[in-house]
Formats: C-alpha cells, sequence, structure tokens
C-alpha cells in the first residue's frame, strides 16, 4: 500500500505541473506566444506528414532600405535636405546574416526564434515567477521587446552549428553553374554594398548575394548576368544586361 502512494505521487506531481504549465501557456500574459508556437507545431506537423514542402513558405525579406528625400523649407530661412541611404541594404544584409539568416531556412530559424520567445514568456510570466507573478497583461507587453532580443541571439546560438549542415545539405546549389545566368536584383547593389539577386535554374529560384563591377549601381528590379563569384567575400559580382 505505501509502495504504491509513492510510486502515485511523482505521477501526481507531473500531472500537477503539466496542469500548470497549460494554465499559465494559456493565460492572457502568454496566449499570443502560445498561438505563435501552436501554429510553428501545426506547421511541422504538415512538413512531416508530407502535405507541405518545408520551403513551401518562402520569405523574401526585403532589406532594400532607400530614402531619397529633398525638403524645402521657407521660414525665413532656405533649408535643403538630401538622404540618401543605398549603404542601409548592406547594412540589414549584415545583420541578417549575423542572425543566420540566409544560411539557415527562414523556418527553423522562426521555429526556433518563437519556441525561445514562449519558454522565456512562460517562465517570466508565471505565479512562481519573480518578474511578473500576477501575469500582468501589460508588464507581459514591456517584457515581449526585451524577450524578442534574447531570444534573437539564443537561437543564433543554437542555429549556430545548422550553419554548416544546411551548406553541406545544400549540395544542390553548389553543383549549378551559376555565372553566366540571368538573375533579378531583389534589392540595390552596388560594387561596394552587397545586394540580393533571384536566380531560376531546373526551375528552383535560388537566392545569392550580390555585388556590381566598379562604379556601377543598380535598383531593385533590374535585370542582370552574373559574371563571376567572388569565393574569398562569398558574393557574385553582377552586371547590367543592356551594358554587355
Amino acid at each position: 500500500m505505501h509502495k504504491q502512494q509513492a510510486d502515485s505521487q511523482p505521477n501526481l506531481l507531473i500531472r500537477y505541473n503539466m496542469i500548470q504549465l497549460i494554465t499559465t501557456a494559456f493565460a492572457t500574459a502568454n496566449i499570443f506566444l502560445t498561438i505563435f508556437l501552436i501554429l510553428v507545431l501545426l506547421y511541422w506537423v504538415t512538413v512531416i506528414l508530407g502535405a507541405l514542402d518545408m520551403n513551401a513558405i518562402d520569405i523574401d525579406i526585403d532589406t532594400d532600405i532607400d530614402v531619397d528625400v529633398d525638403a524645402d523649407i521657407d521660414a525665413d530661412t532656405h533649408a535643403d535636405t538630401h538622404i540618401d541611404a543605398h549603404h542601409g541594404s548592406g547594412f540589414m544584409i549584415g545583420i541578417l546574416r549575423f542572425f543566420n539568416f540566409g544560411q539557415v531556412p527562414f523556418m527553423v530559424i522562426f521555429s526556433i526564434l518563437i519556441l525561445c520567445m514562449w519558454s522565456i514568456s512562460v517562465y517570466v510570466n508565471s505565479p512562481n515567477s519573480f518578474i511578473n507573478p500576477q501575469m500582468s497583461a501589460g508588464w507581459a507587453m514591456i517584457l515581449l521587446a526585451p524577450n524578442f532580443l534574447a531570444s534573437l541571439f539564443l537561437t543564433k546560438f543554437i542555429t549556430y552549428p545548422l550553419v554548416p549542415l544546411f551548406k553541406a545539405l545544400d549540395s544542390s546549389k553548389e553543383a549549378l553553374t551559376i555565372c553566366g545566368q540571368m538573375a533579378t536584383l531583389t534589392t540595390s547593389a552596388s560594387d561596394k554594398t552587397t545586394g540580393q539577386a533571384k536566380v531560376t535554374i531546373n526551375g528552383s529560384v535560388v537566392s545569392l548575394s550580390v555585388r556590381t563591377v566598379t562604379g556601377e549601381i543598380l535598383e531593385k528590379g533590374t535585370n542582370v548576368i552574373i559574371i563571376e563569384e567572388n569565393k574569398g567575400e562569398r558574393v557574385f559580382i553582377v552586371q547590367q544586361m543592356d551594358k554587355l
């Protein structure tokens, strides 16, 4: 009798913890990220069952930030302001690459990011937490920004070992003959600012990091020819088609 009671205590503790976790997860402070996590889990279930391809959700992160503002202010004085931010594109691409975007499939990074954010949210917005034990929705909203930043760095750390793995698995891309193909810029690019281009080869769309020939600045949507690969900087050199 005593042995049966002793065996049942761990089971009761596990059931209690599960009920508390579910209650906390669906509390107002955590429901937003819980819904996101459920959607991510449903996505991977459909991938495992074969109903959806892992690359079916292809998010084109447009990091082309071009600002060209001319302001003429007449209030006893005249001021002309010209802001040119072509370098914003390369800066944003650098940030995305730092967090392994473009090197690990987007849905893998997104799924790990959501899982990290949900885990932190459930931890800090729970009755046992010293941060937000009342599970205040207001505090949960305030904590969302630091949660996102912390989760972003956690995601980078977790996905870092996957970078060489996906690079090795992407053997088909390495085997393709890229040079000489026609591509379309999805961001602006120059000889100093790295942009992005998409090329279709054998029915597959491949995204590449590109730069232009010396002195050439090309805008998003320009059709280009891939001339050569700069293996040292891991970019492809492109030139506008009508200038060949």
